[in-house]
């Protein structure tokens, strides 16, 4: 409303309507994007436009913040003006919040979402394998990798907490071979960038105290932990070679003594008494050494004339043979055991006991070659499975008979589940048993 009052005193009186329109003040950002992801390190342009209808940006304040729920930071200033780069905010979620203020006290704000990810720096180990078995006086490949969003870093320290001073590298380099004393290593690798960040890979290792063994005994044996023969073991007559339950027996692959049944093959020979004293939880294992072992590595247990052979809880495999004694000049005992991937028979000859144990994974045309028994036997309980064929029953001296009772003969991929060589042996009793699956006759 207006009024005015003339001169003499005369009143006049009118109204008017204006409209106050709200000032056109907006801010939007135009890069980077809402949700958009960064690398930590990036530089990242952050640009806003800023639309005013009496002032350009030049007059305004203008200010980018952060607020990092993560870092626990709220309202960090890290840069000003309608544009800026920024390559050192914190890996995080960030709210990111560009405010303009106009010279009478306006305020404009705009925000977006903006995730910054870690920086891509790993170690990478590819040897040694993380939970593998070594033993003293191997040369353990280390070999490992680096990788990172900026730099090429070819440098890895390695340390072991077995070392004699664990603060010390033990070695560096991408690929180094060092041995290392028994016991349980934690192998770590560690790389530094130049911004001085570590990182690091750590596995763990065993490496196991190893004898070896070769040649003839002299005298009463006893092997436990971990034997390596790398030639021929003769046990002679009148000596007792025992192996105590847990043991691990490894064959190398070439015969230091170049004797024996093969000469280039190591045989574990018995003339005079081989125990074997495995446990249900804590067997026995003959195999070759290495990590890549092939059917036919080495001979396998050779039995001679007055040889004696106790096996229990025994884990016998990759043998050429199991037990070779095809013409049963020795006394044999096998209980509870396993015999895997021989390239030949696992067992040829006439055990006296053979109960309670599986044999599978043979490439022969038998598994068992039961030959030359003199005496009646009955076997118990065995299990032959998933091999070429199964059991040959062969050239007994006279009129034995011999038993199977309670076992499983399954799953021959070429030949019989059993044969029987006719007018060489007088009478085979089988009761029991399970005979099924076999690529020929179950029993021929």
């Amino acid at each position: 409303e207006v009024e005015i009052t003339s001169s003499d005193g005369t009143k006049a009186a009118g109204s008017f309507f204006v409209e106050i329109n709200e000032l056109g003040f907006t801010v939007q950002i135009l890069s980077p994007s809402d949700g958009a992801k960064r690398t930590w390190s990036d530089p990242i342009e952050f640009k806003a436009n800023i639309l005013h209808e009496v002032e350009d940006e030049t007059s305004m304040e203008i200010t980018w913040t952060s607020t990092n729920a993560s870092e626990g930071v709220s309202d960090y200033l890290f840069c000003t003006g309608v544009s800026c780069v920024e390559n050192n905010l914190a890996v995080g979620l960030h709210t990111i919040t560009v405010t303009a203020t106009d010279s009478s006290g306006e305020i404009a704000q705009a925000s977006i979402d903006l995730e910054i990810e870690a920086l891509t720096f790993d170690v990478n180990i590819s040897s040694p394998e993380d939970g593998g078995t070594y033993y003293t006086g191997d040369n353990i490949l280390f070999t490992g990798s680096v990788v990172h969003g900026l730099e090429t870093i070819d440098q890895i320290s390695w340390y072991s907490n077995l070392s004699q001073d664990p603060t010390q590298a033990i070695g560096t380099g991408t690929l180094l071979e060092l041995p290392l004393a028994a016991g349980t290593h934690e192998i770590r690798a560690e790389a530094t960038d130049s911004e001085g960040v570590v990182a690091t890979e750590t596995v763990t290792i065993t490496v196991e105290a190893l004898t070896t063994a070769s040649g003839t005994l002299t005298a009463n044996t006893t092997w436990s932990g971990y034997v390596l023969m790398d030639g021929d073991v003769t046990v002679p007559t009148g000596l007792t070679l025992s192996i105590e339950a847990g043991t691990t027996v490894l064959m190398a692959a070439n015969d230091s003594e170049s004797a024996g049944s093969s000469s280039s093959l190591v045989e574990l020979i018995a003339q005079g008494t081989v125990q074997i004293n495995g446990t249900e939880n804590n067997m026995v294992v003959l195999k070759p050494f290495g990590n890549d072992p092939s059917k036919g590595d080495w001979y396998g247990i050779r039995m001679l004339q007055g040889g004696t052979l106790s096996m229990d809880y025994t884990h016998l495999e990759y043998g050429s043979y199991g037990i070779h004694d095809p013409s049963n000049v020795g006394n044999m005992t096998i209980t509870n055991s396993v015999f895997k991937k021989t390239a030949e028979n696992a067992i040829y000859g006439c055990p006296v006991t053979f109960d309670n144990n599986e044999v599978h994974d043979c490439s022969s045309m038998w598994s068992v070659r039961f030959r030359s028994c003199k005496n009646d036997r009955t076997f118990f309980n065995n299990h032959i499975h998933d091999s070429a064929g199964g059991i040959f029953i062969e050239s007994f001296t006279g009129a034995e008979t011999i038993k199977l009772s309670g076992w499983t003969i399954e799953n021959m991929s070429t030949y019989h589940g059993m044969h029987i060589a006719g007018a060489q042996v007088p009478e085979v009793k089988i009761e029991d048993s399970v005979i099924r699956n076999n690529a020929d006759a179950g029993v021929y």
